[in-house]
């Protein structure tokens, strides 16, 4: 199965209703294919104001803290072959200005209603991107979930077929922004590993791809996400988040998708 984010579906026949009611049960239950690495980008938004209904169904947890038991002993480093790759990717990114359109504020600062009317009324904030992360993943992908404003998980996209059952995908590509306070040296404060993360993920600002950009790397079990974080050029407050993520084992890693996914959205909302 296959939602494209360039086409919606029409109105329903009585087997395609059956169809997309099985979809919004999918969408209601988003996000558990990603693992320990939506509890590490997630965890910096607990304590935000509950609103939709992606957010209170996501998992979050409380904001890491440091245990009390090494705060003597230096925290462990990245490995540095992770920190090499972190500044290959960002010094490959390009100058961004991303603009919120100014119907959103509408719906902020809690983000708009999700899931919506339908799935058309949810892909409708959403850039349109499948076919750009087709060519560099080299399989199918489809909209998987969310909406826009809202996040840090926005709209989301993964390969197919779509499943309802595990939701067990190896690509996990998603486009966030949100306006409640959240900020760039939140991003900053992500932490990796098991529960609430053993040393904070690697990140580098990058004031050549815009003004306060921060890009940072985490890893979870079997999983790698990267994060840009760039604050919009309309809204004072505005921050996106781009974030590509994938299992250790695919062939195509999140720093080759990163770029695709930068190029996309900002043909979308430059």
């Amino acid at each position: 199965m296959r939602w494209t984010d360039d086409e919606p579906p029409e109105a329903p026949t009585r087997e395609g209703a059956a169809t997309a009611a099985r979809h919004r049960r999918l969408r209601t239950a988003v996000l558990t294919a990603i693992g320990a690495t939506v509890l590490v980008v997630l965890a910096v938004v607990a304590g935000r104001p509950e609103g939709t209904e992606d957010r209170t169904a996501a998992p979050t947890s409380a904001p890491p803290t440091t245990p009390s038991a090494t705060a003597s002993t230096p925290a462990p480093r990245p490995h540095p072959a992770h920190e090499a790759e972190l500044r290959r990717v960002a010094a490959g990114l390009p100058a961004l200005s991303l603009s919120s359109p100014a119907s959103w504020d509408q719906w902020l600062p809690e983000g708009k209603p999700y899931p919506g009317a339908d799935l058309a009324d949810d892909l409708s904030t959403c850039p349109v991107l499948s076919a750009r992360l087709e060519t560099v993943v080299g399989q199918d992908m489809s909209y998987w979930t969310g909406t826009l404003p809202g996040g840090p998980y926005g709209c989301t996209w993964v390969e197919t077929p779509l499943s309802g059952q595990d939701n067990d995908y190896d690509y996990v590509v998603s486009v966030g922004f949100l306006a409640d306070g959240t900020s760039v040296e939140d991003v900053r404060r992500y932490r990796e590993g098991p529960g609430q993360g053993t040393h904070p993920c690697p990140s580098v600002d990058l004031p050549a791809v815009a003004p306060g950009a921060l890009l940072a790397r985490c890893t979870g079990p079997g999983t790698t996400a990267y994060t840009l974080a760039v604050p919009d050029t309309r809204l004072d407050g505005g921050l996106w988040f781009l974030i590509a993520s994938s299992k250790d084992a695919t062939a195509v890693r999140p720093a080759d998708v990163l770029p695709v996914l930068v190029d996309g959205v900002s043909a979308a909302f430059a």
